[in-house]
């Protein structure tokens, strides 16, 4: 259990999420050090969770209960991030399901250039069927070169620096659907964002997400946000220097395999997205050719596409419901 000194303060925005709550603090209860802050937001719920939250905050000491009238997510998280009385940050979202030791396990990480940490995580459906897991890069370099896809830095596992957070600029109005990517951005010119080896966050695909709800919009908007705060392209070249050496960093952990295709993948993605030299894409298949030839990769590679492909489906059909 963390001490005093290394206490944090959660962020949690709610938005008529009454079913997951009692869940949740079940979870914080077993979670929560005696000093830890949990910002609950509720955001103008209609569904009864304002009277569940108010008996939380009887309960629980380390509850800061705020009410909102329908302010919006951008406006909700930038409120949390105010009223934080710690340095780090924890983001969780009403709807997913998080690892007991995920707090440990982000804090343990920090470093002194540390604006963010990240984790693995997995997506699950409305009844917990697997959808796939998503590696972390791990390594500085390779983590902000990922922003590129903005697949691997989930927003409802993100564990950040509040001063970082400030000094960046919060959260944009106007970036909405992809606030989350537009800050990474711009922490990632002030700091290191790094992620962890850890399966810790089980991210829900649900009827009512963002995600599926806004897809087309979200994908639109995260492109227009990488054109306006683009990312260098030493990070490209960097990678390519190093890649021998980050391959055999990753060969360490478990999903060693997941996480240098979906490196190659990020690579692939940033040579495209700002035009690189032809020669550049051509160095990126000789490195897959070199690295990734063996037959547990192709197994790996058809196992990702397919649970890309299944999360596809499940977001079409979830919007088809609404």
């Amino acid at each position: 259990m963390r001490d005093v000194k290394n206490s944090v303060s959660i962020v949690l925005p709610i938005k008529n999420g009454l079913s997951y709550l009692p869940a949740l603090e079940n979870y914080f209860e077993l979670n929560l050090s005696p000093n830890d802050q949990l910002i609950l937001i509720n955001d103008g719920s209609d569904d009864g969770s304002e009277n569940f939250l108010t008996g939380w905050k009887r309960r629980s000491q380390n509850v800061n209960l705020i009410n909102t009238k329908g302010i919006g997510l951008v406006t909700c998280l930038n409120l949390g991030v105010q009223e934080s009385v710690h340095e780090w940050i924890a983001r969780f979202d009403v709807d997913d399901l998080y690892s007991n030791n995920r707090i440990e396990h982000q804090y343990s990480a920090i470093t002194s250039k540390a604006v963010a940490i990240f984790a693995d995580y997995r997506f699950i459906d409305s009844n917990g069927k697997n959808y796939g897991r998503i590696t972390s890069p791990l390594l500085p370099v390779p983590t902000a070169l990922s922003l590129i896809n903005n697949l691997r830095t989930a927003h409802p596992c993100a564990f950040y620096k509040k001063t970082a957070v400030i000094e960046s600029g919060g959260y944009r109005e106007e970036d909405f659907l992809a606030e989350d990517l537009s800050l990474w951005l711009r922490m990632s010119r002030i700091g290191e964002i790094i992620t962890v080896p850890n399966l810790l966050l089980n991210y829900r695909i649900s009827e009512s997400s963002t995600t599926s709800v806004n897809r087309n919009k979200a994908i639109s908007q995260k492109n227009k946000i990488l054109k306006s705060i683009s990312l260098e392209k030493s990070l490209f070249y960097k990678c390519l220097e190093d890649i021998q050496s980050i391959f055999e960093y990753y060969e360490k952990f478990e999903e060693s395999e997941s996480r240098k295709l979906l490196l190659v993948n990020d690579l692939i993605a940033f040579q495209s997205s700002l035009k690189l030299k032809k020669g550049a894409l051509f160095d990126i298949m000789l490195i897959a050719l070199r690295h990734l030839g063996r037959s547990s990769t192709i197994s790996e590679l058809f196992q990702l596409y397919f649970e890309k492909s299944q999360r596809g489906k499940l977001r079409i059909e979830n919007v088809l419901k609404i």
